[in-house]
């Protein structure tokens, strides 16, 4: 392909980019001028319309729904992309309206009105809720059992859901700290997942979902992830990332500590308290020990897989997002491990005998589950000394954290293993472009 060929799509795309503010302009302006010429208005009037803040949010939100995207188009370093505030739109029959900051939440107060308890409920795409109407959350019905729980007469009670899809632990400890003073809570309940030591996804223009993170810009598109070998590379595996087994994944780890450490740090200086939840493979006491190994284990709990694999509580079969049922289940274990535990030491919950007994059944599940050793994951899929893209295999999966691709082809940058074995040089090779 000459360079003529290479660079002939940019000229026709510019002038589509062209054409379609142009037409965009026209039709802002020929509103414009229906608008003076239907009211009468001068164009001092006109101006002044658009000074006033009520009519100025009713044409955001305009321009917000009429956007293809969900997603506020202005990347953030440290908590990745939020959802465009006040949009309402649906996908797949589902609706997704976000608040004034851009949380998939009701409006509520900050900061916190004198009295109200608020529990903050904070995670990724499972508190977020996908494939579910809003109202099917966890948060819901947690909500429901802590006022029932408290009885009449008892304080007013929020529980609010801090999620967004792709959310890892830097960014969901980056937003809560943010706002901590104003948002007040109470309690803050984390749900962690084997993707939270992934790189969060930015977004393009037009508040589309991009193959970049802004946590981690100089990266170009090296997506680092723990899927990355079945999504990127189609050779239908994991790798370890979650482990901590290899310098990529250790370093997370620390950064994730450091970031978590920090939070809670802040949310006990406020007077609140701080429960973290693992819906991880097994006990994750491994996870556990390298994220949180100051955290006690009254602020620990874990779900067992058992509970978590089941699909009857998977939105789709290919889907093991909590459905409704799933979500009324997890409800019930929060308030069980909340009222038992003490977590709310304002409110005199009564204990919920359907909740108990939901909680006494995962103790039991997981008493019965094996530790997650290094030494059996490294039997299933062995990280070795040597790779060959001729041809890739799944035993090979382990070895990519982000960065490369089925043919070998790699981005500015490159996440891989390898297991030395004694030796002290690394060997390449390959075409360079």
């Amino acid at each position: 392909m000459n360079s003529q060929e290479r660079s002939s799509p940019w000229p026709t795309r510019l002038a589509v980019l062209f054409a379609s503010l142009s037409a965009a302009l026209f039709l802002a302006c020929a509103y414009l001028v229906y608008v003076d010429r239907s009211l009468g208005l001068s164009g001092a009037d006109a101006q002044a319309m658009l000074d006033n803040p009520l009519i100025r949010d009713r044409v955001i939100r305009e321009l917000v729904n009429e956007a293809g995207g969900d997603w506020d188009s202005h990347n953030d370093p440290d908590v990745g992309r939020m959802m465009r505030p006040e949009s309402n739109k649906k996908r797949a029959g589902i609706r997704f309206a976000s608040n004034r900051l851009g949380l998939r939440e009701k409006e509520f107060e900050l900061p916190k009105p004198e009295g109200l308890i608020r529990v903050v409920l904070l995670g990724d795409s499972y508190i977020f809720g996908t494939g579910l109407e809003a109202e099917s959350r966890v948060g819901c019905f947690l909500e429901e059992q802590l006022r029932d729980g408290a009885g009449d007469g008892g304080p007013p009670i929020e529980v609010l859901h801090y999620g967004l899809i792709s959310w890892n632990y830097l960014s969901e400890a980056a937003y809560v700290r943010r706002q901590l003073s104003l948002l007040q809570p109470d309690l803050v309940i984390q749900l962690s997942c084997p993707n939270d030591l992934d790189d969060c996804y930015g977004v393009r223009g037009f508040g589309s979902m991009s193959r970049f993170t802004a946590q981690h810009r100089s990266r170009a598109d090296a997506l680092v992830q723990y899927r990355h070998p079945s999504v990127m590379m189609g050779i239908g595996s994991i790798n370890y990332l979650s482990r901590g087994m290899d310098h990529e994944s250790r370093q997370r780890y620390e950064a994730a500590a450091e970031a978590s450490a920090k939070m809670i740090e802040a949310i006990g200086e406020l007077g609140g308290e701080y429960l973290h939840v693992f819906r991880w493979e097994g006990p994750s006491q491994r996870p556990r020990r390298l994220l949180l190994p100051e955290l006690s284990d009254e602020r620990v709990f874990f779900l067992s897989s058992e509970f978590f694999l089941n699909p009857d509580y998977w939105v789709q079969p290919n889907d093991n997002h909590f459905n409704r049922a799933g979500m009324e289940i997890f409800s019930d274990l929060l308030y069980a491990v909340i009222q038992q535990r003490g977590l709310l030491p304002m409110l005199e919950l009564e204990p919920v005998e359907r909740a108990s007994q939901a909680l006494r059944g995962m103790e039991q599940e997981l008493g019965d589950e094996p530790y997650d050793e290094e030494k059996k994951l490294q039997n299933y899929f062995p990280i070795d000394d040597h790779l060959s893209f001729e041809p890739l295999t799944e035993e090979d999966a382990p070895h990519f954290n982000g960065g490369v691709d089925d043919q070998g082809r790699t981005s500015p940058y490159a996440s891989l293993s390898f297991r030395p074995r004694g030796k002290e040089t690394l060997h390449l090779r390959g075409r360079g472009l």
